[in-house]
């Protein structure tokens, strides 16, 4: 019994599931742009999605020859670049998964699986000049082991 408790306790020790950043998306007021990034979970501030403290780089969606949507992120925790995948009706009977995320040219091992987290509006709006102001929106929760201590 002590060497399954002690089996069970190691493998939630090593276990790389954990909420480690957000995937967010910006609307720019009078524009139809709209940009995505990630901050860390541990990092939840508007230093980060308004000022790009420890933010990943901004991108936007492209649909590719296939048909399913991808987003190109780097500085994502560290990671140089991270694609992200659209799964409109979610993955392997989880209707909840809407991105799963791959390291590109890696072994495609799934390095990140994100959930919807309500996409709402974060406050304050991000002012970034006289006609520039964004609303951002805090849309999916990501589980994943690329960020660690990010």
């Amino acid at each position: 019994m002590q060497l399954l408790t002690l089996f069970v306790a190691t493998a939630a020790l090593i276990t790389p599931i954990a909420a480690d950043f957000h995937l967010l998306y910006s609307d720019w007021v009078n524009s139809n742009r709209r940009d995505f990034f990630t901050c860390p979970s541990n990092y939840w501030t508007n230093k980060c999605w308004c000022n790009g403290d420890r933010r990943s780089n901004t991108a936007f969606w492209s649909e590719q020859s296939n048909g399913q949507i991808r987003l190109k992120l780097k500085k994502v925790c560290g990671v140089a670049e991270v694609d992200f995948w659209w799964r409109p009706s979610g993955v392997s009977g989880d209707s909840r998964v809407r991105w799963q995320a791959y390291i590109p040219n890696a072994d495609g091992r799934v390095v990140a699986t994100c959930y919807n987290n309500g996409e709402r509006a974060l406050k304050p709006d991000c002012n970034l000049g006289l006609l520039s102001q964004n609303r951002v929106y805090d849309g999916w929760v990501c589980y994943s082991a690329i960020c660690g201590s990010a």
